[in-house]
This record gives structure tokens, sequence and C-alpha cells, in this order.
């Protein structure tokens, strides 16, 4: 029974090791500022207003009716 605690404990240790060494590693890069790049240009397709579909004519009066 104490092997298997000893076994469980090395690899918990092992992988806390590995945790910490990813994150030593992660926090030696510099972090990117997102704002100091220019924005990219927009798509030439793409007008910048979303076209609304609307009726031609008006509704016929029964759609106005409440019963």
């Amino acid at each position: 029974m104490n092997d298997l605690i000893y076994i469980l404990s090395g690899i918990f240790i092992f992988l806390s090791f590995q945790l910490v060494i990813k994150t030593v590693k992660r926090h030696k890069k510099q972090p990117v500022n997102i704002w100091e790049e220019p924005i990219p240009p927009q798509n030439q397709n793409w007008q910048g207003k979303i076209p609304t579909i609307q009726p031609q004519v008006a509704p016929p009066p029964h759609m106005f009716r409440q019963n």
C-alpha cells in the first residue's frame, strides 16, 4: 500500500514540476500589445451597412385587425 502512495506522489510531483516549468517559460515572453499595431484594412466588398428588407407596399388591412 505504501508503494502505491509513493508512486502516486512521484507522479504528482513530476506533473507539478512540468506545470511550473511551462508557466515560467510562458512568463519569459513579452506580452503583445494589440493596440500598437495599425488596424488592418477592411474588405473592399463590405460596404459598412447591412441592407434592411423593407416591404414595397403597405400590408393589407386584415393584418392590423385585433380579434
